[in-house]
């Protein structure tokens, strides 16, 4: 089928127009890394005024999971390196720390830096997030998994409110599942996230502020997200039947830790009920847990867009059409500190495009290297240069060019 925001028939579109025409429209585009998940390094990239985000030498994990942790490469996605490795909580920080990820660091979900849309919240609205699947994954043999029940169910919830509408994950949406059933029970639908969506952040996050109670079948990040940002949430109806452990095998992730398989029997229901009693309730007793999820998206530990750009590593650079005319002390305060003695930093780039891009011979590196100590000492001496070339030694700036130009002559 092809791939609509919301509803298309006209009475189901009717009852969600309040506020399907607030919400951000598609724009894809195939991820790089991690980073670019759902959009994640587009609002950061908004946030600072840039237009494309730079390419991401850091990751930032996307979203809440249900795994313990007890695989920190699969945690990861790397093996433990200098790599700068961003996660919702300080129990992961602390994790891959103690796994060799020396440059790990809480700073909350990428949800929680998402921008909403304009919107209030409907009084007596629910939002049902079903249980979603995966692209890779194959379902079970009548691909419905209590889709009927569920969607029967959700027509029942009409009794007690006066908006009742799904939201819907994209790859499900891609694949035509729910859809027949909700629209056979004349239930409204809406996409929600899809990968490669640059929008899919801040499009849930305008959702989960407009409705008064979010409920869903499965505890997922999506719980938590609509728990955060003031909703009334319940995991409750028809049981989520998910694909049998063998089915993800062709899943690209699980080829690669196929240990990981078995460890999705920390997502069964009955394993997360025991984890989060108190959310497992009907809908009339629908609860409000901002606590529970700032402790769980490791809101506590939100930093300024500014410096999520820097710990991505994304530098500024004179002449690049996405910096041309931002603020040089915004963004030196932003991306990292660099020495008063360039006139610009695209003096600073420009070191690196010589030993990175240009692949210098040895006297040509030579000559850099010697540039490098010539800005140095055009600083001054005396205490004021011992301070600022001991910053030097200490900045991220240093880290990624500095210290490879003295190893060099080394």
């Amino acid at each position: 089928m092809g791939l609509h925001l919301f509803s298309q028939h006209p009475k189901l579109a009717e009852q969600i127009q309040w506020v399907a025409p607030k919400l951000p429209g598609f724009d894809f585009r195939e991820p790089r890394c991690e980073t670019d998940f759902y959009g994640a390094s587009d609002e950061i990239a908004r946030a600072i005024g840039i237009g494309d985000p730079p390419l991401s030498p850091g990751i930032w994990r996307h979203g809440w999971s249900f795994f313990p942790l007890t695989n920190a490469e699969a945690f990861a996605g790397f093996k433990a390196s200098e790599r700068m490795h961003l996660v919702g909580t300080k129990k992961e920080e602390q994790f891959l720390l103690e796994a060799g990820y020396v440059n790990s660091r809480a700073v909350g979900v990428p949800y929680l830096y998402a921008d909403c849309m304009p919107v209030e919240r409907m009084p007596n609205s629910v939002l049902v997030l079903p249980c979603h699947s995966l692209l890779e994954v194959r379902q079970h043999e009548d691909k419905l998994r209590h889709e009927k029940e569920f969607a029967a169910w959700m027509r029942e919830l009409r009794q007690q409110y006066d908006c009742v509408c799904a939201c819907v994950h994209g790859s499900c949406v891609r694949t035509g599942q729910w859809i027949e059933a909700l629209e056979a029970c004349s239930i409204p639908w809406i996409t929600g996230a899809l990968q490669d969506d640059r929008n899919a952040l801040r499009r849930i996050r305008t959702m989960f502020n407009a409705f008064e109670v979010v409920l869903t079948n499965q505890v997922g990040s999506g719980i938590f997200y609509a728990a955060h940002d003031g909703a009334r949430v319940a995991v409750c109806g028809p049981d989520a039947i998910a694909p049998p452990l063998a089915a993800f095998k062709d899943h690209p992730f699980y080829q690669k830790h196929p240990e990981m398989i078995e460890l999705r029997k920390h997502g069964h229901p009955d394993v997360l009920r025991q984890r989060f009693p108190e959310i497992f309730v009907e809908p009339h007793a629908a609860i409000l847990c901002k606590e529970l999820a700032v402790q769980e998206l490791g809101a506590a530990h939100l930093m300024n867009p500014f410096e999520i750009a820097r710990l991505l590593g994304w530098r500024p650079c004179d002449g690049d059409k996405d910096w041309s005319g931002q603020n040089r002390d915004e963004v030196r305060r932003a991306l990292g500190w660099i020495p008063s003695s360039f006139g610009s930093s695209a003096e600073l780039e420009e070191l690196g495009r010589l030993i990175t891009k240009l692949k210098l011979s040895p006297d040509e590196v030579q000559r850099c290297l010697k540039e490098w100590k010539d800005l140095e000492k055009a600083a001054g001496k005396g205490n004021k240069a011992i301070r600022e070339l001991d910053q030097i030694k200490r900045s991220r700036t240093w880290r990624w060019l500095g210290r490879r130009l003295f190893r060099m002559e080394s």
